[in-house]
């Protein structure tokens, strides 16, 4: 009976606010030509709603079969996929790359001890990015399978291994790409197959989603990200490097998107989700409190997650709040768009209070 009436406020208070004006004013603040606003409620229908253009000045509506960038927000589907396959005895948070990797790279023993928890959690003491040489050369010539993709991250990661870690393993928070690139192949390895394929067998698969590696193809009738000042449409399937997708170059449908938010929301609370209430603790819970980070998240002092990601072409912000029982994001095709965040907070704002009236709050993350 409680849980029926907070469904129900939770469903009145939602027809409060409109979100169609509201995604419109948030474009033409921050400049975006195309957007999508995403309500995740715990329970009860998601709402999708698109505004603004594919590509600037051409006038196309966005389309609910509309692939969007998600930049570093992929960091939480990389942990999700450890953590389900930490629950198939596949791997574990605590193994190390040497135990992971050691039959086919030659590893600096400065890497002996990083675990794939360091990895997930910025605590690994790797470079934040690959070098500047590779970045350019796999831009301008990008892998064209994602057997290609598979061989250069490999060769990537055995230049990285083959020096010591930038800074010491475990000291202190370093934001990462590469670090979570290396996660994500030794998930791939430890499943027998690519990270990517790994990510569609044990995550996407099971949550009903599909994807896209890399950015949207744009071009003329197609959805395309935009940078600039003046803004302009990238050149076609503008991105980093495919390799780095564990880090970020993955895109997916909005519904799709709000598929993974809505099971990421539902842990978060106990509910009923894809994996066990404890692995979602662990993906949701800071290592050290002080970083403010979890497994792919940023976590709040109010216990909500967040995260946000851009390629410089698409920006994609969102926020977790389990109290509240709602998932929130904004997708849009410019990097230039980096004030999403307030306004989900404004979402959030308009869319609460209802936590009181669950029947087993969840507690805020310490």
């Amino acid at each position: 009976m409680i849980a029926a009436i907070a469904s129900m406020l939770m469903l009145a208070q939602a027809e409060t606010f409109a979100p169609q004006p509201f995604l419109e004013k948030v474009l033409e603040e921050e400049k975006a030509p195309g957007g999508v606003l995403i309500i995740v409620p715990h329970a009860g229908e998601i709402g999708v709603t698109f505004a603004g253009e594919r590509r600037i000045g051409r006038g196309d509506a966005p389309e609910p079969s509309d692939y969007w960038h998600i930049g570093s927000n992929a960091k939480a589907m990389t942990a999700a996929l450890a953590l389900a396959m930490v629950e198939k005895d596949m791997i574990s948070l605590e193994s190390t790359v040497s135990e992971v990797l050691g039959d086919a790279f030659k590893i600096h023993s400065g890497w002996s001890d990083v675990t794939l928890e360091m990895l997930l959690t910025h605590r690994s003491g790797s470079a934040q990015n690959p070098s500047r040489l590779t970045m350019v050369r796999y831009i301008i010539f990008p892998a064209k399978t994602e057997k290609a993709t598979v061989k250069a991250r490999q060769g990537e990661l055995k230049k990285l291994l083959k020096s010591p870690p930038d800074n010491d393993p475990g000291a202190a928070f370093s934001y990462s790409n590469l670090g979570y690139t290396l996660a994500g192949h030794m998930l791939g390895t430890a499943a027998g197959t690519s990270y990517e394929e790994a990510l569609r067998t044990h995550l996407l698969g099971p949550l009903g989603m599909e994807m896209l590696v890399g950015a949207p193809e744009g071009g003329a009738g197609m959805i395309s990200g935009h940078n600039g000042d003046p803004l302009e449409a990238g050149p076609p399937a503008a991105d980093n490097p495919a390799l780095m997708a564990p880090a970020g170059t993955l895109s997916f449908t909005a519904a799709d998107y709000a598929e993974f938010l809505r099971d990421q929301l539902r842990g978060a609370r106990g509910e009923e989700a894809l994996l066990s209430p404890e692995s979602y603790r662990r993906q949701h819970t800071p290592v050290y409190k002080e970083d403010g980070y979890a497994l792919g998240w940023g976590v709040r002092p109010d216990g909500s997650l967040g995260h946000s990601g851009s390629n410089t072409f698409w920006m994609a912000t969102a926020l977790i709040d389990p109290e509240s029982g709602y998932a929130v994001a904004l997708l849009t095709n410019s990097g230039e768009a980096d004030g999403l965040g307030e306004h989900l907070r404004e979402v959030l704002g308009a869319l609460e209070p209802k936590a009181s009236l669950n029947e087993d709050p969840v507690e805020p993350t310490p």
